[in-house]
């Protein structure tokens, strides 16, 4: 199995790394390179680096999640501060004070300045709505993602033994390749380095 190719990306150049089957001399390998090193060696000088190494990076960061018992309690505390987010107003709000807004314009339609000033208001909380609906289906996002990497963590009791494609799809958010080390950002928001 491979890391899914969206997720590895160059620190150099911000391109993403493409999977690649190395046979030299009859020793076969499989290598993750930039597609830009790949296309124009001369615009970006990032490391090759071996699957095999990023199978053991992934394995091991999340083998230390699960094994850091404080982790849990963090990223409890993570989603409870999600679960309690609140816009300073609902859309609901939005809406009656739409209502309003429609009724006194239908009143003032011989009134030229007023009619203006309350057509941009409903424009303005048209737009507020808008903006209210894409935060809480965000926070909905965050919430589903983060409750679903809790329920994994608690019940996982043992560490991995190998790498689990579909287990990086849950847990990782993108893994940088930097010249000395690997980063691997959670899709809790947490970055994790790992020296290799």
């Amino acid at each position: 199995m491979c890391i899914v190719a969206t997720k590895v990306v160059c620190e150099c150049c911000g391109e993403i790394f493409r999977r690649v089957k190395w046979n030299s001399r009859g020793s076969k390998s499989v290598v993750w390179r930039c597609v830009t090193r790949m296309d124009t060696p001369s615009k970006c000088q990032a490391r090759t680096v071996k699957e095999d190494l990023l199978h053991e990076v992934i394995v091991e960061v999340i083998n230390s999640l699960i094994e850091d018992s404080d982790y849990l309690g963090t990223l409890e505390e993570n989603i409870k501060e999600v679960l309690n987010q609140k816009n300073d107003e609902t859309v609901e709000d939005v809406d009656d004070q739409l209502h309003e807004l429609q009724k006194q314009l239908y009143h003032t339609t011989n009134e030229k300045d007023e009619y203006e000033r309350i057509a941009e208001q409903i424009y303005d909380l048209r737009e507020k709505k808008q903006a209210l609906l894409i935060a809480n289906a965000t926070n909905e996002d965050k919430r589903r993602r983060l409750a679903d990497i809790k329920a994994f963590l608690k019940g996982q009791h043992i560490g991995l033994e190998e790498y689990d494609e579909s287990l990086v799809n849950r847990l990782v958010e993108e893994v940088r390749v930097k010249e000395d080390s690997i980063e691997l950002k959670l899709k809790t928001g947490e970055i994790i380095t790992v020296e290799k």
